[in-house]
């Protein structure tokens, strides 16, 4: 672990950004973009069971917060710091109060989805928690959280 370096997780990411926040009552389609909630982010996997939609137009709109295959999506409100790597068989989709978590080249997706869903990342994250009604991981703490992160090819999972 002498090689391993502790930094701020944006450091490594080309962007950690949060998904819509707002009312989504009027929004909501029975065909069209997928539209992912906490609800279906389970450790490692999407759940894709009540899994919602929104139109191409409202879709354009939240660019900011458009899912790429390869994104980590993490949870902030109900079950925080819960993760897993969007699939490219999901295609072109959007969120509602996620963290989205792009990691840059040297950030294997999957080795921080795994940092997140381990007790160390369950630990941190709720050591982190802000609100006092209902507590959430608020983007600006996820930005600044410190790992020790070992060089990218120690990242994949199969080593």
């Amino acid at each position: 672990m002498k090689n391993w370096e502790e930094k701020k997780l944006f450091e490594l990411c080309e962007t950690v950004t949060v998904g819509f926040v707002g009312s989504m009552a009027n929004e909501y389609v029975e065909k069209g973009i997928p539209f992912l909630r906490s609800l279906n982010i389970k450790p490692y996997y999407l759940d894709f069971n009540n899994l919602m939609f929104v139109d191409n137009a409202f879709h354009a709109k939240l660019k900011k917060s458009s899912l790429k295959p390869g994104d980590v999506a993490v949870v902030r409100t109900g079950y925080p710091g819960t993760a897993c790597v969007i699939p490219e068989s999901l295609g072109e989709a959007n969120c509602s109060d996620l963290v989205i978590i792009r990691p840059g080249k040297n950030l294997n997706p999957y080795f921080l989805a795994a940092i997140f869903n381990s007790s160390f990342g369950k630990n941190l994250v709720a050591g982190n928690l802000v609100g006092a009604a209902q507590q959430h991981f608020n983007v600006t703490v996820a930005k600044e959280l410190k790992f020790r992160f070992p060089p990218s090819d120690l990242q994949n999972p199969t080593n």
